[in-house]
């Protein structure tokens, strides 16, 4: 299962990029390929529509998997909604650039709910 979302704005430079999260393999299955197969797919299909990164909020555990799919590790904070107010995500935040874009080096703000 995969999720897809966007965000709106980050730092002070505007960007076009999707939001990849909710990638789940049943334990049966797993070492077969399949999260792989999800991701690129899912990477793909932001290409397809315009993006111009893919943001993936990952347990640290799953970082190794991410790093040998092609993804890097932000090291800046990045902040999302909530009903009660602005929260900094406690997970890693994993990025792949799709048209060779630099890293944000400030912070990240989803501007909306977590993807």
């Amino acid at each position: 299962m995969a999720a897809a979302g966007r965000v709106l704005r980050w730092s002070a430079a505007p960007r076009r990029a999707a939001g990849l999260g909710g990638v789940l393999v049943h334990p049966d299955h797993r070492g077969q390929g399949i999260a792989r197969t999800v991701i690129s797919v899912a990477v793909e299909h932001a290409r397809v529509g315009g993006a111009e990164t893919v943001l993936l909020l990952c347990r640290p555990d799953l970082v190794p998997l991410c790093t040998r799919l092609g993804w890097s590790r932000l090291s800046v904070p990045v902040t999302f909604r909530q009903p009660d107010g602005a929260r900094t995500s406690p997970l890693a935040t994993m990025i792949y650039d799709l048209v060779g874009l630099p890293h944000p080096t400030v912070s990240v703000d989803l501007r909306g709910l977590p993807l």
